[in-house]
């Protein structure tokens, strides 16, 4: 029986015992990083232009998508985000960031980071699965875990986080979903 998925919108509700090493593993899109305009903001632009309600929410899902792809993007949860690795870093641990998007988009990957406000990116691990392995299994073949107690893995993906949970079933698995 593995630990239960804890559904999050903040990184400051993200809990580390006092007495073991931590490692988290943090996806990048739409977990450290989103659109920097959120969907209200693109529905009161085009609202006029596109009466159509289901060909409207196409239009700005499709916009949300290209946000991200673009590089127009901001921090989720910036205070939280912040905590949460003052924590990590108190306690002698590592965050590393575990993305599905390809080592090819290494540049642009860092260019998004600096842009949504993180401080030295290059000073963290960053992981990249190109969507052809889980990232459970990714966790596994690469030994992430190894040298740390106490393991959490966020992401925005349930699929990926329960890759993670059928391997390690005592993972600290966090959902995140921002407002």
């Amino acid at each position: 029986m593995s630990k239960p998925v804890i559904i999050i919108n903040t990184f400051k509700t993200v809990t580390f015992p006092e007495d073991k090493k931590p490692l988290v593993i943090c996806d990048i899109d739409q977990t450290f990083i989103r659109p920097k305009f959120d969907y209200n903001f693109y529905y009161h632009q085009l609202k006029h232009e596109h009466p159509d309600p289901i060909e409207l929410d196409q239009l700005i899902r499709g916009m949300l998508h290209a946000s991200i792809n673009i590089g127009l993007v901001r921090q989720t949860d910036k205070e939280g985000f912040s905590l949460m690795l003052e924590k990590v870093k108190e306690l002698g641990g590592k965050l590393i960031f575990l993305t599905a998007r390809s080592y090819l988009a290494h540049l642009k990957t860092i260019n998004d980071l600096i842009k949504a406000g993180l401080e030295n990116p290059q000073q963290f691990e960053i992981h990249y699965t190109n969507n052809e392995i889980t990232k459970g299994d990714y966790i596994k073949k690469y030994n992430l875990l190894n040298g740390y107690d106490h393991h959490i893995f966020i992401d925005d993906y349930p699929h990926f986080l329960g890759s993670a949970l059928r391997i390690y079933p005592d993972m600290n698995c966090y959902l995140f979903k921002y407002d």
